[in-house]
């Protein structure tokens, strides 16, 4: 009898011993993620993500800005404040770091267009991490062409692409960077600030104008060649300070040699954000820089190309129930985005606000109403309501995917769940 007991009780210990091995490294692979042979990541983990078979991901960095493939939107980048750029190869499903690059502050970053492996970031650092970075293998590895100013500022720095040229097939790159001045963190060479332009994919830039400006937005479009700066503020003669400018929406068709400023009807106003409807592209929204007595940012439309703008009326920021934008901080409208159109013509209007709970805000009117998106977060290690602005990504191979922080939508923005496995 004491021999079948111990019998047992040793089948028992052997087998509760390779269970708990078989559960502990099931723990490590939800965990950990290995960068290389003799490298793992280790992510903060909730039960949640155990119990759901989810790895993990640490959540708590900035992240700043993404972008998606338009040629494959499996490949995904991230950029995040202190830790650089996060790649993704299965449509965000998990993310590792990039094995060479920038590892501060990533302001913007884009795709090439008709490409997976191209792609560039602009980061904000010292001589050595800050600049403007290429790279030609989906984001794994980055190599910086271009020092540039350093001013630290609200994601303003925006990247976007002109027409291609019929001679080269090349697509010109531009981006905009804020002219540095006392008072606030400045890093990197003071006198390559305003708008860049590259024309041999990112390798050698020149200034086309803007210096003494600070860069509120960009917008641009290789279909018609549009090319749209907004400048919300102006270095003083001292450059001690920005005053704020009045209108400042400029438009060029011509890749930067000629400008038009588009200031009818907001002549009394700071513009800081714009876009374009990419479905009806005489459609452009403007926001405002400044906030009415509700402390909500104002919102104007045009409907011939930026030639007459005419304030939104009553722009509701939130559905009945979800939460008003903070009245205790500085808020500001600091971006505004579309979706690509669907199947049947419609787009989305994503706004970015800053210094609000609930930043990311989305309209489908074109941005008369407004809700606080719609997240599950059923397996987020952190429930926040948010503070700071992250830039959206979407992509024309997907119309319906949304990356938007650490957060993923696959239904045009009605629903968003977490996805940052591995950060």
């Amino acid at each position: 009898m004491k021999k079948i007991v111990c019998l047992l009780i040793a089948f028992v210990f052997v087998f509760s011993s390779a269970y708990a091995e078989k559960d502990i490294k099931n723990h490590e692979n939800l965990t950990t993620t290995e960068i290389a042979p003799w490298l793992k990541n280790f992510h903060l983990t909730t039960q949640e993500q155990i119990v759901n078979n989810i790895r993990g991901g640490e959540g708590f960095q900035l992240d700043f800005t993404a972008a998606i493939s338009d040629v494959n939107p499996d490949i995904m980048l991230r950029g995040y404040d202190t830790s650089g750029v996060y790649r993704s190869e299965d449509g965000g499903e998990s993310w590792k770091p990039a094995e060479s690059g920038p590892a501060s502050t990533i302001y913007s970053m884009e795709f090439y267009p008709n490409s997976s492996d191209i792609c560039f970031v602009h980061a904000f650092g010292t001589d050595y991490s800050g600049g403007f970075f290429k790279s030609t293998d989906g984001g794994k590895n980055w190599r910086k062409t271009f020092a540039i100013a350093g001013a630290k500022v609200t994601l303003p720095c925006d990247m976007v692409f002109g027409a291609k040229d019929p001679q080269t097939g090349i697509y010109p790159i531009y981006f905009g960077v804020c002219a540095p001045r006392s008072g606030i963190s400045n890093l990197g060479d003071p006198e390559r600030a305003g708008v860049f332009v590259s024309y041999d994919m990112g390798e050698t830039f020149q200034n086309i104008g803007f210096e003494n400006y600070y860069i509120s937005n960009m917008y641009g479009d290789p279909e018609t060649n549009c090319l749209i700066v907004v400048t919300g503020k102006e270095k003083n003669e001292d450059g001690t300070a920005l005053k704020e400018v009045k209108g400042g929406v400029h438009a060029s068709y011509d890749g930067g040699k000629t400008w038009k400023t588009l200031n009818n009807g907001i002549e009394d106003v700071t513009a800081h954000a714009i876009t374009v409807n990419p479905a009806e592209k005489n459609k452009w929204i403007l926001g405002s820089y400044g906030t009415d007595e509700k402390k909500q940012p104002y919102l104007y439309e045009s409907f011939d190309y930026g030639e007459k703008w005419t304030k939104i009326e009553n722009v509701q920021w939130r559905k009945e129930g979800q939460s008003a934008i903070s009245t205790h901080g500085d808020v500001r409208l600091a971006l505004l985005k579309y979706t690509w159109p669907d199947k049947n013509g419609n787009v989305i209007l994503m706004a970015v606000l800053d210094r609000t709970v609930e930043p990311k805000r989305i309209s489908y009117d074109g941005g008369h109403t407004f809700e606080v998106i719609n997240i599950d977060h059923t397996n987020n290690p952190r429930v926040t309501t948010g503070w700071f602005i992250s830039r959206p990504a979407v992509t024309k191979a997907n119309t319906d995917l949304i990356n938007w922080s650490t957060f993923q939508s696959r239904d045009r923005g009605k629903s968003f769940q977490w996805k940052s496995s591995g950060v």
